[in-house]
């Protein structure tokens, strides 16, 4: 939930701000050490930050644009859970002779809580209008993910590192937008996002790589109110992973999400 106020300093230098609340679930799982075990986190929490940014227009078909967002720390609180099948193993019991030997199964259950913190970021914009009826804009966006290094989920059975050690990284998007009668407008972007996860410290809990990122989206501007609704496709290419650890192998990411914003000028 972002509430924000703006103000205009003059014709053409306004300024906005405000606080953020944000409300975020979240389920981490890896296995263990044999096939078909699992280690699981699932917890949700409540963070809060601000946002901030100014818009330069020195002229009708220039404008600059910076924009501000703070880092937010969540706490997550909820439950881990350890399942591990029994299986068989085979004992040499002296050289040359085995022995199978059954191993239980283990299955634990117990609450958690662990300190997630997200990066600030700034973007920075310009957009040239050629025409009143078209807006094209370039964005360059920078976050701090070179914060998120080794967290440490809290249980009672003893603390569980979460090693991340992710880096900060730049992503660039590129849009332009139609405007129509009746003031209707349709928008299409396109976005390169750079990974941020080395392959050093690659996990499948987050399998980050270099992303495209297509949208699309309608709204209108009308006397006090304004709305969009938007559409976004991410797609990540396959990666691949050869360290040496439990983290080998080919990823692919996918993603969508819809949008929608409503705006009150006073």
């Amino acid at each position: 939930i972002h509430a924000v106020i703006a103000w205009k300093i003059n014709d053409t230098l306004p300024v906005a701000g405000g606080p953020t609340i944000n409300y975020s679930g979240t389920k981490l799982a890896q296995g263990v050490v044999t096939p078909g075990d699992e280690f699981k986190f699932e917890g949700d929490g409540v963070g809060y930050g601000f946002n901030a940014g100014l818009l330069w227009q020195p002229h009708p078909q220039h404008s600059f644009g910076l924009a501000y967002h703070s880092a937010v720390s969540m706490h997550y609180s909820g439950h881990t859970r350890l399942s591990i099948p029994g299986f068989t193993t085979s004992f040499e019991v002296f050289p040359g002779f085995f022995v199978p030997v059954d191993v239980p199964g283990t299955f634990r259950e117990e609450d958690a809580d662990v300190e997630f913190q997200y990066p600030q970021s700034i973007m920075a914009g310009y957009s040239w209008r050629p025409t009143p009826e078209w807006n094209l804009e370039v964005n360059v966006n920078w976050t701090d993910w070179d914060s998120l290094n080794t967290l440490t989920l809290h249980q009672p059975s003893g603390d569980v590192a979460l090693p991340f050690n992710w880096e900060s990284s730049f992503f660039y998007s590129f849009g332009a937008t139609r405007y129509l009668p009746k003031g209707f407008r349709v928008s299409a972007g396109y976005i390169y996002s750079e990974n941020s996860v080395p392959n050093e410290s690659f996990s499948p809990l987050v399998p980050d790589s270099n992303r495209h990122v297509l949208s699309v989206g309608v709204g209108q501007e009308l006397d006090r109110v304004s709305w969009d609704i938007s559409y976004q496709y991410a797609y990540g290419p396959h990666r691949k992973i050869d360290n040496g650890t439990l983290a080998n192998g080919t990823y692919r990411f996918e993603s969508h999400a819809i949008a929608i914003s409503l705006g009150y000028r006073f």
